[in-house]
């Protein structure tokens, strides 16, 4: 496997990629660490683009529901290594046809306190869930919480 290297720190040896990393920046020490793509042009932009198919390269198949197609994940340290706590991933919302290629995107992240990510928002074409919402007044003020089935804010 080729794995593309950019090394800004002067450290060479820095914690290790996760598995089959194929392009991997490390910045300098105290400086923000950016990739940036930049595009001129009336109709020009940038685009990163997440592919994914099941099978292989040389034999291409359809995703099936809740299979992941692409994944940004915000990974700090935690003690021995970094960890996905928050998260935002383009899933399948259905079993992908060539007439049917349903898509969502999930939202994760991490409460104060706690090192378990949890799926917070799932952001679909023809609906929004929350499914971690509490199901009393939190009695914090614009909190949001499912009173009975009805979005409802709590006035504090």
């Amino acid at each position: 496997m080729t794995q593309v290297v950019g090394n800004l720190n002067s450290d060479p040896t820095p914690p290790a990629p996760p598995a089959n990393t194929s392009v991997w920046g490390i910045g300098a020490d105290g400086a923000i660490s950016r990739i940036v793509s930049d595009g001129y042009g009336h109709a020009a932009g940038t685009h990163f683009v997440g592919r994914a198919a099941s099978g292989t390269a040389a034999s291409p198949g359809f995703k099936l529901r809740a299979q992941l197609i692409a994944s940004y994940d915000a990974q700090p340290w935690a003690g021995s290594g970094f960890t996905p706590q928050a998260l935002i991933q383009a899933v399948a919302t259905e079993d992908h046809s060539a007439t049917a290629l349903g898509t969502g995107w999930n939202v994760w992240a991490t409460l104060n306190g706690s090192t378990a990510s949890q799926q917070v928002a799932h952001i679909g074409a023809d609906k929004v869930t929350l499914p971690g919402l509490p199901t009393a007044d939190p009695h914090v003020a614009d909190q949001l919480w499912n009173n009975g089935g009805v979005l409802t804010i709590s006035a504090g």
